[in-house]
């Protein structure tokens, strides 16, 4: 999963930096770092992980829509 999300928010990364950086290139670049297998980020708190998981699908979402 993790390589899915990386690749993914490299992806929107690159296509919201396009015309410069931006907030949506800032966001989708820190969630390929927290999500990245290299090196991996551990929180011990599998609820915190759950949140995440949530705002990255909500996000996602966004990029979706607003590319169409």
């Amino acid at each position: 999963m993790r390589i899915i999300v990386t690749i993914g928010a490299v992806a929107a990364t690159i296509q919201n930096s396009s015309n410069g950086i931006n907030i949506w290139s800032i966001i989708y670049g820190g969630m390929a770092i927290l999500f990245n297998p290299l090196v991996p980020v551990y929180l011990h708190d599998k609820g915190a992980w759950v949140m995440i998981d949530i705002i990255a699908i909500i996000l996602f979402i966004i990029q979706i829509v607003r590319n169409k």
